[in-house]
């Protein structure tokens, strides 16, 4: 029936075309870690760098984000680390897998803003305003096309990156 070798490139390049048994397979992309904040408070020493023991404990509070420039009636107040576990060469990475933990879904943390503060509010950090935009380009590829927040007041573009952003004291 397919004598022709055109015929039978054509009739596979078909069959790989509408049912996919042809394609590549790919590893997926960890669409959390493409579209997490990742935060390092800075202890270099520094103007505005926390001493270590100012690491002790830090708050993360977490604010609905609204028309509203104000840091009132939080949502709610967790203890991230404590008695010293901020370990200060990793950072912190904010995602909506850590620290909530929401298993699916946009990135929820775009709808709040957040102030991270020490045990006897001795410092406080701002941030909000963040906005992340994304998607795949196939379906192997994932782009982050905007990663942007406030942080303190600083407007921080993070697009395609998952350096952690140095934070200093306000």
């Amino acid at each position: 029936m397919f004598k022709n070798p055109l015929s039978i490139a054509l009739c596979a390049i078909l069959v790989c075309g509408v049912f996919h048994s042809c394609e590549e397979e790919c590893t997926p992309v960890d669409v959390d870690d493409l579209n997490a904040i990742y935060l390092r408070f800075s202890t270099d020493g520094s103007p505005g760098s926390f001493d270590p023991f100012e690491l002790d404990s830090i708050y993360y509070i977490r604010f609905q984000e609204s028309f509203l420039d104000s840091f009132n009636f939080p949502v709610d107040t967790i203890e991230l680390y404590q008695l010293g576990f901020y370990d200060e060469d990793y950072g912190l990475r904010l995602s909506r897998g850590f620290p909530q933990g929401l298993p699916s879904g946009p990135p929820y943390y775009s709808e709040y803003k957040y102030l991270f503060m020490s045990r006897g509010q001795s410092w406080q950090v701002r941030l909000q305003q963040i906005e992340i935009n994304g998607g795949y380009l196939d379906d192997c590829t994932y782009e982050t096309r905007n990663k942007s927040f406030v942080l303190n007041d600083d407007t921080i573009d993070a697009t395609g990156s998952t350096a952690f952003i140095p934070v200093f004291k306000d």
